[in-house]
């Protein structure tokens, strides 16, 4: 009975003992495939599927960068054309007052020459 116990102790030692062993393995064996897989997978897109949507969404970058560049300079642009307009319109407004004055002037003048040819009949 005695060796019967000490083989059934020694044979649940072994058991547990390669239990462990292929526990200890597995584990191993994951995480080695994991990390090799990882590494050359990095940066990388592997599907058809995804390797055309990423395609896609990089044709997408592209242009809206570009149009972004684009209307930077449009709106540059407007900017320098507003610089040379306001200084326009300016001169124009004040020439207009000088019109306006000459003008106005004239008439004050008309209004006084006719006033006083009224009053010398």
């Amino acid at each position: 009975m005695l060796a019967a116990a000490t083989n059934n102790a020694s044979g649940n030692l072994v058991n547990v003992i390669v239990s462990i062993l292929l526990a200890a393995g597995g584990f191993f064996a994951a995480t080695a495939t994991y990390l090799i897989r990882r590494r050359v997978t990095t940066g990388k897109v592997s599907t058809s599927d995804a390797d055309v949507l990423w395609q896609q969404s990089q044709a997408m970058r592209d242009m809206l960068l570009k149009e972004k560049e684009l209307a930077e300079s449009q709106r540059d642009k407007m900017m320098e054309i507003n610089g040379q307009i306001l200084p326009m319109l300016e001169s124009i407004n004040r020439s207009l007052v000088d019109i306006f004055q000459v003008v106005r002037g004239k008439e004050w003048e008309t209004k006084l020459d006719s006033s006083s040819d009224h009053k010398s009949r």
